[in-house]
């Protein structure tokens, strides 16, 4: 059971379903609950059909997977007409989608097994923290996001500071702040002040999110 972590962090994340959500179910509803009982949003973002609809709340219901949001993203001709971009081929449009709605929802995070979707947020969305669902799957921990959270939004990558915030033991700590460094949220190093610095491109996420 997730204790609620009355935190207001602000961690808006965004889940995919097929070879995501559906990598380890079990795993995705704990870091799902996590996020609701910090009093975060959950939006499942989806390039399955509009018609699968039911079938797919039934899935995720299944999955006990609780969400406040769930996309499909559009068809290819309406990507086509919405994309801006227009050196990008039409599956690029197409999957681009996913980085707009992020954009446009403020996310925080993004959970994603395909690779063109992870380059596409690097290009256009690139203050979303963006993780493939394979390596999200062996980071484990249900509280990786919140703990990315505080340090960005406190800007200070500080294993006491999100320890105290989070209620975590030391060593679970420690290993949270090494998955964030091998992401290249937060530097492998430490600094002068002997704490990790977060990296360049994080800095000034206060900020919207794709500028």
């Amino acid at each position: 059971m997730t204790t609620r972590l009355d935190l207001g962090l602000g961690c808006r994340l965004g889940l995919d379903i097929d070879g995501t959500i559906t990598l380890d179910p079990a795993l995705f509803a704990e870091v799902a609950t996590a996020c609701k009982a910090a009093r975060g949003e959950v939006h499942v973002v989806t390039s399955r059909s509009e018609a699968s609809r039911q079938q797919t709340l039934a899935e995720l219901q299944g999955y006990d997977i609780p969400f406040d949001a769930l996309y499909f993203i559009g068809e290819v001709s309406v990507a086509s007409e919405r994309c801006p971009h227009k050196e990008l081929d039409w599956f690029q449009r197409y999957l681009w989608q996913k980085a707009d709605y992020a954009l446009r929802h403020q996310l925080t995070h993004f959970v994603d097994d395909d690779p063109k979707v992870l380059s596409l947020f690097a290009a256009f969305a690139p203050k979303v923290v963006v993780t493939p669902a394979e390596r999200r799957v062996e980071i484990a921990d249900p509280l990786y996001e919140l703990a990315v959270q505080v340090v960005l939004e406190r800007k200070q990558a500080s294993i006491g500071l999100v320890q105290r915030t989070l209620r975590l033991g030391y060593s679970r700590t420690v290993r949270l702040m090494e998955a964030m460094a091998e992401a290249g949220i937060v530097s492998q190093g430490l600094g002068l002040d002997g704490f990790r610095e977060v990296q360049p491109r994080y800095q000034r996420r206060g900020e919207h999110l794709g500028s």
